[in-house]
């Protein structure tokens, strides 16, 4: 673990993700997902919303998790 991520194994789909994060939003979990489907200005605002504190719950794609600098 870190800077407070702890990294979970899992085989869900994108499309499986975006439905628990529908979910999760409708019992008022703050969850987001980073993905290398997003655009710019979506992957801008989940990085707007952890530094303000406003996600709690941060799904993430292998590929962005891998990604160089991601945990700096």
């Amino acid at each position: 673990m870190k800077g407070g991520v702890e990294g979970i194994s899992s085989a869900e789909t994108h499309e499986e993700v975006t439905a628990m994060l529908h979910d999760l939003r409708q019992t008022t979990v703050p969850a987001a997902m980073l993905t290398s489907a997003q655009d710019g200005g979506e992957r801008r605002r989940v990085h707007e919303d952890l530094d303000r504190g406003r996600t709690k719950l941060l799904f993430v794609s292998p590929e962005r998790l891998g990604a160089a600098g991601f945990l700096d």
